[in-house]
């Protein structure tokens, strides 16, 4: 049904234009859970029926939802689950916050003071050019194999996109409405907190995401050579001993903290900036 259609639909019934909107919205919102939980569901039913009923395809090398299950009970009745996850979460915490907070930090800055970013321009593109991953062995020199040489990775893989998103934002404001805000006598401080910093919202909100999963990636490969402990070694050990379930369990457990880590940044961008929420509903 279309808009119109709808709005005219409701106003035959009686239903004022707003309530219209609501049930709408509320149709739209119940159809997008019904759809992904029932194509997730059949996603499932498809691997377990092609897995375990057809023998298909070995499970050792693909493993099955219950097989998943099964694994997922043992690693949660030995509490190992919860210690992997721990080590993993703490390490992501604490790197993804360093990260939060020197990138945006430096990437504003650079976007508000020229000498800054030309100075500092060469040393972000080469560094954001170089592959994490070839610092890793230099880091585990300097830091050891302990939480500090993993906490150093997650924030080299998370911080130049919160960086580089942050810059992009604060350069990309208006100029015409700075101007204009200028014009009406605001002070330095007064531009920047009421038309800057609000204009470089959405580029710092993409930037968040953009880096938590760098951040995952950062966490679980500094865990595959430099740890023994953490769902990275968890995934590592698993694939090496042929147990494929529990390795799926730690993967399904690294998508859980993505997902959640991504669901936080958007209800901080509903508290932060409800105008965007609302412009991208409509």
């Amino acid at each position: 049904m279309s808009g119109k259609q709808s709005d005219r639909t409701g106003s035959l019934l009686g239903l004022s234009p707003v309530l219209v909107q609501r049930i709408k919205k509320g149709w739209t919102s119940q159809e997008r859970a019904i759809i992904s939980t029932l194509s997730i569901l059949a996603f499932l039913t498809i691997w377990e029926v092609v897995v375990i009923y057809f023998k298909r395809i070995d499970p050792l090398f693909a493993s099955a939802p219950s097989i998943i299950f099964a694994a997922g009970q043992e690693l949660v009745a030995s509490g190992e689950l919860f210690r992997h996850a721990g080590v993993t979460l703490q390490n992501l915490i604490i790197g993804f916050v360093l990260a939060a907070i020197v990138g945006n930090f430096v990437g504003i800055a650079m976007g508000r003071m020229k000498y800054l970013d030309f100075a500092a321009t060469p040393f972000v593109d080469a560094l954001n050019a170089v592959p994490r991953i070839a610092f890793l062995p230099l880091i585990i020199i300097w830091f050891g194999i302990g939480i500090w040489s993993k906490v150093v990775l997650v924030f080299l893989g998370a911080v130049f996109p919160m960086l580089i998103n942050a810059y992009e934002g604060v350069r990309g404001t208006d100029p015409k409405l700075i101007e204009a805000a200028r014009a009406y006598g605001a002070t330095e401080r007064d531009i920047f907190f009421k038309v800057v910093f609000p204009a470089a919202i959405p580029f710092i909100v993409a930037g968040l995401r953009q880096g938590v999963g760098r951040a995952l990636i950062s966490v679980i490969v500094a865990e595959f050579f430099a740890s023994n402990a953490g769902l990275g070694y968890l995934i590592q050990f698993s694939g090496a001993t042929f147990r494929t379930g529990h390795l799926f369990v730690a993967i399904l457990v690294v998508a859980i903290f993505g997902i959640l880590a991504t669901y936080g940044i958007r209800v901080s961008e509903k508290r932060i900036a409800p105008w965007l929420h609302e412009r991208h509903a409509d």
